[in-house]
């Protein structure tokens, strides 16, 4: 009546996350190339997403993360943040500039 489940082993299925999350093939690809289901490679992605997933990366992909990083916090602290209250900005040009209708 029902189907049993295939049983993967955590490495195949590593294997078959790094291949999306890496290499950057569609689930479907990855899909038909290890012989299991999209919905089966989709959960495995979404888990290790979850779990926060790093993808390995070389020492020069490293240094280059970690200059951009700093250099995105050198550029956020010399600028006022406007995502927690986006209308913030426009009341503080009206403040500045007065009311134009």
């Amino acid at each position: 009546m029902f189907k049993k489940g295939r049983r993967f082993t955590a490495e195949f299925k590593e294997e078959a996350v790094r291949l999306v999350l890496v290499q950057g093939l569609s689930i479907s690809q990855v899909a038909r190339d290890v012989g299991a289901s999209q919905t089966t490679i989709s959960k495995w992605v979404a888990k290790a997403r979850l779990d926060g997933y790093e993808p390995p990366v070389g020492e020069s992909e490293r240094a280059e993360l970690q200059r951009l990083r700093r250099e995105n916090r050198e550029l956020k602290m010399g600028q006022p943040s406007y995502s927690t209250r986006p209308w913030a900005c426009a009341t503080r040009r009206v403040a500045q500039h007065g009311a134009k209708y």
